[in-house]
C-alpha cells in the first residue's frame, strides 16, 4: 500500500477516495485527526477495528465497545465517541475484528482475524477493489495492520489504499 508521510497528504487522498489509518490503540493521536476530519465533514465512513453486533442496540454495543476501550485506557479518544460523533454527524459506522478465540495459537488467531476481516469487509464493500474508491471512508486500525504483504488490509486491497502512520503526530507538510 501505498503510505502518505504527511497529514496534508491523507487530507488530499481522502478528499478522493478512501484512506487507511495506522493508529497505536493506546494513544490518541491518530482519532484526534479523524475526530477533525469528521466534524470538518471530510469523513463519510469510518471502518473501526471492534466487533458490533446487528441485534444488539446502540447502547449495547457501545457498552460492549466500553470494554474494548477500557483495554488501552491511555487512549483520551475510546472508539464509542468517534462512534458517537459518527452517529450524530450520520457517518456510516462498520466495525470488524472477530476478537481473538481462547486457547489458540496467536498467528492462528490472528489468521482466523485476517480472514474473517477479509469476508465481512468484501460483504460491505464489493468489487475488485472495495472501498479504496469510497470517497471519506476512514479505515482505522492497528498501525501493524498496514504496510506488510500478510496483513489484512493488504490482503484485502492490495496495494491500492493510501494510508498514513498516525501513531504518532505526523509533519503537517
Amino acid at each position: 500500500m501505498p503510505e502518505i508521510h504527511f497529514i496534508n497528504g491523507a487530507r488530499a487522498a481522502l478528499q478522493n477516495g478512501a484512506l487507511g489509518v495506522g493508529e497505536h490503540h493506546d494513544s490518541d493521536s491518530a482519532r484526534h485527526y479523524i475526530y477533525e476530519w469528521m466534524v470538518s465533514g471530510l469523513v463519510t465512513s469510518l471502518v473501526l477495528e471492534i466487533i458490533l453486533f446487528d441485534d444488539f442496540t446502540e447502547d449495547e454495543n457501545d457498552r460492549m465497545v466500553g470494554y474494548v476501550d477500557n483495554r488501552w485506557p491511555g487512549n483520551q479518544i475510546p472508539f464509542t465517541h468517534l462512534m458517537r460523533l459518527a452517529r450524530s454527524l450520520n457517518i456510516a459506522i462498520y466495525a470488524w475484528d472477530p476478537g481473538d478465540r481462547p486457547g489458540v495459537s496467536m498467528p492462528q488467531n490472528v489468521a482466523n482475524r485476517n480472514a474473517t476481516v477479509v469476508t465481512a469487509f468484501r460483504a460491505q464493500f464489493p468489487g475488485p477493489l472495495p472501498v479504496t474508491n469510497a470517497v471519506g471512508c476512514v479505515v482505522l486500525f492497528g498501525v501493524s495492520h498496514f504496510g506488510a504483504e500478510n496483513t489484512s488490509i493488504n490482503m484485502l486491497l492490495g496495494n491500492a489504499l493510501p494510508w498514513i502512520d498516525l501513531s504518532a503526530p505526523p509533519p503537517h507538510a
